[in-house]
């Protein structure tokens, strides 16, 4: 009886110990998917700034197509299914 304890003992140690290097090597994968996150935000805020800055070039701080472009931009994915609705008579569906 001794010597099945025993083997169930080192299973279960061998078990844990397998476990806590995947929680290891996952915890550092994560680390460096939030690092990669991080350097997207950034990029993302650059170039939307870089983007700004363009349409303002092209409109003007005061033009009205830059304001319905930042409305439209602003309302996502909505906006564009009612934009699209509206031209065709109201309802597309």
């Amino acid at each position: 009886m001794d010597t099945s304890l025993a083997h169930e003992n080192a299973r279960l140690r061998a078990l844990l110990q397998t476990q806590q290097d995947t929680i290891r090597q996952m915890a550092e994968y994560n680390r460096l998917l939030s690092q990669r996150v991080a350097a997207y935000a950034s990029e993302i805020n650059r170039l939307k700034a870089l983007v700004a800055k363009l349409q303002r070039m092209q409109f003007g701080k005061s033009s009205e197509k830059l304001r319905a472009k930042n409305r439209t931009a602003d309302t996502g994915s909505t906006g564009a299914n009612q934009r699209t609705s509206g031209r065709n008579g109201g309802n597309a569906g």
